[in-house]
Parts: structure tokens; C-alpha cells; sequence
């Protein structure tokens, strides 16, 4: 072996061989992202305002996306909690599931299923694709998929 193969080789076993710390990144929050979604889906479920406010970050954006448009529906913690009295003030009929879920760093992807009655006392459902953001422990923005029945 030449000399400069010799370097090569030797620089390759260490990589190989030394230990290397594993660095988690630091917007990687997985563990604690499926509790604190949980937390704001049983919230919601109790219509319990006080807490889905907890839930929410300050500058939060809900935005609904069908087919090539992105729509923001609301902006900021105090406007969205006053749409969500405005809904839940008839009583809460519906509630909701979050399932197959996937976590990128401050992203999480999941499936959310709601449920209600009819008026001849049918269950019915509809689910969507949902994206949550994080940041700081807080739901940042959500962007929603179109539901399919």
C-alpha cells in the first residue's frame, strides 16, 4: 500500500471504530409531541376552552388545504379560542381520534377521525390528514387535508 492508501485506511478504521456520540436534534420533541396532541384532542373532546388555550401558541395558524389552495382559516391563540366557543356553544356532538401517526422533528402527521350522530342516531365519521407544528411544547400551525367520508 502507498502511503497516502495507508492514511486512508487508518482514518476509516477509526470512524469505523471510535465512538461516536449519537446527537438528537433539537427540535426532535417525538415523545413528548404524541402527549401533548393527546392532551389538546381530549380537550377538545370536553369542550374544556380553558385548557385547549394551554395547548396553543400565541402566533398559532390553522390553515385547511383543498386541492391547490391553502387557506388560513384562523390566526393567533385568542382568535382561534373565540371560534371554538362560538362552535362549541351548541354542545360538543363531536369527537375526535388521532391515529397513524409520524413524527419529523417538530412535525407530526397523523390521521384525525371525527365522530358524530345523526338525527336518526346513526354513528358517522370523517377523517383527514393533519400536520401539527410545534414549537416550544405549543401547537404552532396545523394544516388540514380534505376529509374523506
Amino acid at each position: 500500500m502507498t502511503k497516502h492508501m495507508n492514511i486512508m485506511f487508518f482514518a476509516i478504521m477509526a470512524c469505523l471504530i471510535l465512538p461516536v456520540p449519537v446527537l438528537k436534534a433539537a427540535d426532535d420533541n417525538t415523545p413528548d409531541s404524541k402527549s401533548i396532541l393527546s392532551g389538546y384532542i381530549d380537550a377538545y373532546n370536553r369542550c374544556d376552552l380553558k385548557t385547549l388555550g394551554t395547548f396553543f401558541h400565541e402566533d398559532i395558524e390553522w390553515l385547511s388545504i383543498e386541492e391547490s389552495r391553502l387557506q388560513i382559516t384562523s390566526t393567533g391563540k385568542e382568535t382561534l379560542l373565540r371560534e371554538l366557543a362560538d362552535y362549541m356553544q351548541n354542545g360538543c356532538t363531536v369527537r375526535s381520534e388521532l391515529s397513524e401517526w409520524s413524527f419529523n422533528g417538530k412535525f407530526v402527521a397523523v390521521r384525525e377521525t371525527a365522530f358524530w350522530q345523526s338525527a336518526d342516531r346513526k354513528t358517522l365519521s370523517q377523517s383527514a390528514t393533519a400536520v401539527y407544528e410545534l414549537e416550544n411544547n405549543k401547537i404552532r400551525r396545523v394544516w388540514y387535508y380534505p376529509a374523506v367520508k
